[in-house]
């Protein structure tokens, strides 16, 4: 039985990748110092990445805890937002020559992690309802995203193991 050349080049990329992914898994866990068990991590205090700015506004307390405790109930959601950093701007629009409500504006971006580049803002004449479909519409938002994601590498995934899989031979 003769060796087909796409069998061993199958046959090096499969051992190649098994390397690699020993050494980068190394790596890894030497330069960020992931070498203690997953119950160490456990016992850490959370790492919360989220920076509240207020634009044309004072800054308020009730304003500021009111968009963490909802931001923590989507954060339950998706855990892997987690890890992201996370801006939420807070403005209000009010017309000096013109007497009417004030529009509260509130946006959020996630800059990092995997949803990075998520952007979304929503305006309303209240800041509790500008919050709330804020946040509606982030967990749409988020769960598209990851979808999206998920399809992508799906697909990478089939074009690599139709790329190393190993030619069908024939027995004539």
């Amino acid at each position: 039985m003769a060796i087909d050349s796409r069998e061993s080049k199958y046959r090096f990329i499969k051992f190649i990748t098994v390397i690699l992914s020993i050494f980068t898994m190394n790596t890894i866990l030497v330069n960020w110092g992931y070498g203690r068990s997953k119950s160490a991590f456990n016992h850490q205090q959370e790492v919360f990445m989220v920076q509240v700015i207020f634009k044309r506004m004072s800054r308020s307390k009730f304003a500021e805890e009111l968009i963490i405790e909802r931001l923590q109930k989507v954060r339950e959601k998706f855990p892997n937002l987690k890890w992201s950093r996370q801006v939420i701007t807070v403005s209000m629009e009010n017309s000096p020559f013109q007497a009417g409500p004030d529009l509260f504006t509130i946006q959020f971006h996630c800059r990092t992690g995997q949803f990075r580049g998520a952007l979304l803002k929503k305006s309303s004449e209240s800041l509790y309802a500008a919050v709330a479909e804020l946040f509606e519409s982030l967990i749409e938002r988020l769960s598209r995203l990851g979808s999206k994601e998920r399809s992508k590498m799906r697909g990478r995934t089939r074009r690599m193991q139709r790329w190393l899989m190993p030619p069908r031979i024939s027995e004539t």
